[in-house]
């Protein structure tokens, strides 16, 4: 049966989802090269992978088991209907999904290591996909940094001890260090030209910062400070998170500058920095090696900028150091024996004309070029059109092609695209998402994940987060009317369930619009 037929990939399709019914008992898929460029290999046959990104961004971190399984069904059933052909010969599209995993969950608790009911709850996550035939990426996923400036990622703990070690220096919220811009009055007005807004301050409370606060005497718990309190809420909702605004705060400038040059600085930051995150990517190697569906880990979601009031450190030095920072866990990744390929972003997972001024550490240009030699090196990528500095899908993958030659030529993998927030577009329809999965590959990207698949079905929301039993949604109402009665009551009651651990998830940092169902759309 030929395989350029549609009935012919669907044959095969179906024979490779007969596979995945034995436990984790899909054939691994490798990095090779095929007419000088690498790609995904099933085999010695080239495959594109097309899915979706499945980020769960606060606790519980991962949905049920049984919503895994009924949602990684409908991946493996949707691909299977998809009639899309790509431009090279081989076997159909094999779906995947960029699988988050929060670093936060991983190890909530400095020096225990990792949390064994978040490791045993992964691995179940991963065999159920696994059992459907769909591949995984694993995906350190962050945005902003850490809970401690309103976003997710880096556990709580990092930006705790930096904040003790450096009082007079912002690295988490309190009265005394509400959340604020970088920079004077000068670079808040550069930002204002950009679309970014000062930091929004909840009226209706004498201590707005107050709520979930780093070392305060209420009880709660500050690691939930960036769902708990209505203050940081009105800067990480999506509309705000479209701008971008939290990842301008002195509080995540702090920490990105401590993190990304923990390498190169004092033992202590290495120690409290550095290697529990090398032990966190680590135990990600681990399963990759016990579950043959997880094609690579990508390292970093969105490294931020980082360094203002000086805008040359901003522009300029946070790259390089960034790709320093990169050979430090390159190395530290080759001590310890990992074998699973690795995908690297560069900085805000994008590709920006002005980066062009900012070159790569020699060092760091070495060690990407000796992993993609080893065919251990994904270059992962983001697009998001009608944000700052971004520019066409064409451009976008021309600027990653680009890169991807600069450093041994690694597969390029567009691993985000979405609607980001903006009214109207085009990409909160999911025929277009399906369209623009299948313009990327025909442009040449050998992987590629929209922004983002949740199962609405259970969360009865547009992502993963619950609102159990609310009139109406606490966060929408904070959006659009802060100050409101309704606004009040809804958050009173949404606050409550952040104390007694009863919330489910959470609608920060571009949780909203996802989508049920794409893939059988592409065509």
């Amino acid at each position: 049966m030929s395989m350029d037929r549609p009935g012919g990939r669907r044959a095969l399709l179906s024979i490779l989802l007969s596979v995945g019914v034995a436990k984790c008992a899909l054939p691994r898929i490798s990095i090779g090269d095929r007419d000088g460029v690498q790609v995904f290999l099933l085999g010695q046959t080239p495959v594109y992978l097309m899915g979706a990104n499945y980020v769960v961004k606060a606790a519980p971190y991962l949905p049920p088991l049984d919503v895994v399984r009924a949602d990684a069904q409908m991946f493996a059933q949707n691909a299977a209907r998809m009639s899309y052909s790509p431009p090279y010969g081989g076997l159909p599209v094999v779906p995947v999904v960029r699988l988050g995993c929060i670093f936060e969950a991983a190890m909530p608790e400095r020096g225990q290591g990792i949390d064994a009911s978040w490791a045993a709850r992964l691995e179940e996550t991963v065999e159920a996909f696994g059992d459907a035939g769909v591949y995984v990426f694993l995906d350190n996923h962050q945005d902003a940094l850490s809970a401690s400036n309103g976003g997710e990622g880096l556990p709580y703990w990092m930006a705790a001890e930096l904040q003790s070690r450096n009082p007079h220096e912002p690295f988490t919220i309190s009265p005394s260090r509400p959340l604020e811009m970088v920079g004077g009055f000068f670079h808040r007005f550069l930002l204002r030209l950009l679309g970014i807004q000062d930091i929004q301050t909840i009226g209706w409370d004498d201590d707005p910062w107050g709520p979930f606060a780093h070392d305060n005497t209420d009880g709660d718990d500050p690691n939930l400070v960036n769902l708990g309190n209505p203050s940081v809420r009105l800067n990480n909702n999506d509309d705000a998170w479209h701008e971008g605004r939290i990842l301008f705060t002195k509080q995540c400038n702090n920490l990105a500058r401590r993190f990304f040059l923990a390498p190169f600085g004092s033992e202590e930051d290495m120690a409290l920095l550095f290697t529990p995150f090398i032990d966190y990517i680590v135990h990600l190697s681990g399963v990759w090696e016990r579950h043959t569906n997880v094609v690579a880990i990508d390292l970093f979601n969105e490294p931020p900028f980082w360094g203002l009031p000086s805008l040359f450190t901003f522009v300029l030095f946070s790259r390089r150091a960034l790709f320093a920072w990169y050979g430090a866990v390159l190395d530290a990744l080759e001590e310890r024996g990992v074998r699973a390929p690795v995908a690297y972003e560069d900085i805000m997972g994008s590709f920006t004309y002005v980066l062009s001024l900012a070159g790569v550490p020699f060092s760091a240009d070495f060690r990407l070029r000796r992993w993609a030699r080893r065919k251990q090196l994904v270059l992962s990528f983001h697009h998001y059109r009608g944000t700052r500095f971004e520019s066409s899908l064409w451009w976008t993958i021309a600027a990653a092609k680009f890169q991807s030659w600069r450093f041994g030529g690694p597969p390029i993998f567009l691993s985000e695209f979405g609607p980001n927030a903006v009214e109207g577009s085009a990409l909160l329809e999911p025929e277009n998402v399906a369209a623009q999965l299948a313009k990327a590959a025909d442009l040449g990207v050998t992987a590629s994940a929209y922004w983002h698949a949740a199962n609405r079905n259970f969360t009865g929301q547009g992502g993963w987060f619950k609102y159990d039993g609310f009139r109406l949604n606490p966060i929408q109402a904070l959006q659009t009317a802060p100050n409101a009665a309704e606004t009040r009551e809804a958050w009173k009651m949404y606050e409550e369930t952040v104390r007694n651990g009863s919330y489910w998830g959470g609608e920060i940092t571009g949780a909203g619009d996802a989508f049920q169902g794409v893939l059988h759309f592409v065509s």
